[in-house]
């Protein structure tokens, strides 16, 4: 996406998609939109860009897999509908109206639209034209589960499969004025239960996780879920044996 403002930035919200029987809704395809990865989640006319894998650069404007970047609906060659700007000073996510056509026999979509600028106080100070180009990569095959739903989950990263339930973690890569946030649920727009200090310990985790998120509990105050990228495991090296 192109932007005329730094502090804002386009983000979406990580969210497991599902398809079942009854028509629910089915992460279909994969596209990529400025180097990041996306998702869509067709269901009837309704469509959904989400965040797969955020490019560097979104990582550090706060974009998670899983976070919206459109929702909308598919009318007549056309997607129409809302897209968010990334602003992690201003609430998160900045909704504003797109819309735009399905080129190239439906492998690319070009969306553009009147986004807002804001002001370090987060006031709507004017506005400029900005447009989302996503291109297809490839369609995802959903498989059964044992419910007879269909679904499809970011995969997690090979330091989340390495994790062993009840594994000390301790906190990383969270800035010294900043916090980890604990959410109710694996999404970046879920609300907030508590807020781990930088380089803490004593989080654990509880054997659970949905993409880069996982559930864990911090100390005696709480439990809920945050994101696998700011939490490694203690290592304990045993006595007279040095760590390589």
């Amino acid at each position: 996406m192109k932007t005329q403002n730094g502090a804002l930035a386009i983000g979406i919200c990580c969210v497991v998609a599902c398809f079942e029987n009854n028509g629910a809704r089915a992460a279909s395809s994969l596209w990529d939109h400025n180097g990041s990865t996306v998702y869509l989640i067709a269901h009837g006319a309704t469509r959904e860009f989400h965040y797969n894998e955020p490019r560097p650069g979104m990582l550090e404007a706060g974009a998670r897999p899983g976070s919206l970047l459109f929702t909308g609906k598919s009318i007549d060659g056309l997607y129409v509908g809302t897209a968010y700007l990334f602003n992690p000073n201003c609430g998160g996510q900045i909704p504003y109206q797109v819309s735009g056509p399905i080129l190239d026999d439906s492998e690319r979509v070009v969306l553009t639209g009147q986004a807002p600028r804001v002001d370090p106080n987060c006031n709507i100070v004017g506005y400029f034209t900005d447009t989302l180009e996503f291109s297809f990569l490839k369609s995802i095959k959903t498989t059964p589960d044992v419910s007879g739903s269909y679904a499809y989950v970011p995969p997690l990263s090979a330091n989340a499969r390495e994790l062993n339930k009840g594994a000390e973690l301790t906190v990383v890569n969270v800035r010294a004025n900043d916090a980890l946030k604990m959410r109710e649920a694996p999404t970046e727009n879920s609300p907030i239960i508590d807020m781990i200090p930088p380089n803490s310990k004593g989080v654990f985790y509880l054997g659970e996780a949905q993409g880069q998120w996982i559930f864990v509990r911090y100390e005696n105050r709480a439990e809920g879920w945050v994101d696998r990228r700011f939490v490694e495991p203690i290592i304990i090296v045993p006595p007279g044996r040095r760590l390589k």
